[in-house]
């Protein structure tokens, strides 16, 4: 950093952490720059969440993170304890319980309905009709997703010839009763 920059953020280093102060410090005095930093404030921010209540555990990431999107999306403050040394080694997160959802003890009941809440079978997009979710064709569940499989011949032709090419075919899989089927509106528009 510049003279200048150390002297703007002198400033403001009543923000800082405690580390980050001494560090401040050392570098004004090492460049023997006649500056003062802002001192610390005496009133401390109140904590994010007052009353933290662990609302749920997760084993792995990407369903914490969902979780935690859902909430934020409703304006809901909440965090993932643990998160950041269970991404370090996800081998941790049996040993630590999980990452745990924290969210404010009044707001458990309203997280608790928004995660349990059922996929909706059809919802508005702007300036289009409503979509309607597919349905699996067995078990009528909405709990599906869509797949890119690659064909087991063009993976052989590719390791044969050593070429990148790989076609791929979508199908639908049920998550409720594992049922797969093909999607039909790629393999029309494929064709």
């Amino acid at each position: 950093m510049s003279d200048g920059e150390l002297e703007e953020l002198a400033k403001t280093a009543g923000q800082l952490t405690d580390a980050a102060r001494e560090a401040l410090q050392l570098e004004v005095t090492h460049r023997r720059l006649d500056l003062e930093l802002q001192p610390v404030s005496e009133a401390q921010p109140p904590p994010p969440l007052p009353n933290p209540v662990t609302l749920r555990a997760f084993r792995d990431i990407p369903e914490a993170l969902l979780a935690r999107t859902i909430l934020e999306s409703a304006g809901m403050p909440c965090y993932l304890a643990d998160e950041n040394l269970i991404r370090l080694d996800w081998f941790y997160s049996n040993a630590l319980g999980g990452i745990k959802l924290w969210v404010n003890e009044e707001d458990v009941e309203a997280a608790t309905a928004l995660l349990d809440a059922e996929i909706p079978a059809t919802f508005p997009i702007q300036g289009q009709e409503d979509y309607t979710q597919p349905r699996c064709p067995k078990c009528q569940s909405l709990d599906i997703t869509l797949e890119d499989l690659e064909q087991r011949s063009a993976r052989a032709v590719a390791w044969i010839v050593f070429t990148p090419f790989l076609k791929t075919r979508r199908r639908w899989k049920c998550n409720a009763c594992a049922f797969e089927w093909p999607d039909a509106e790629y393999d029309a528009a494929a064709t």
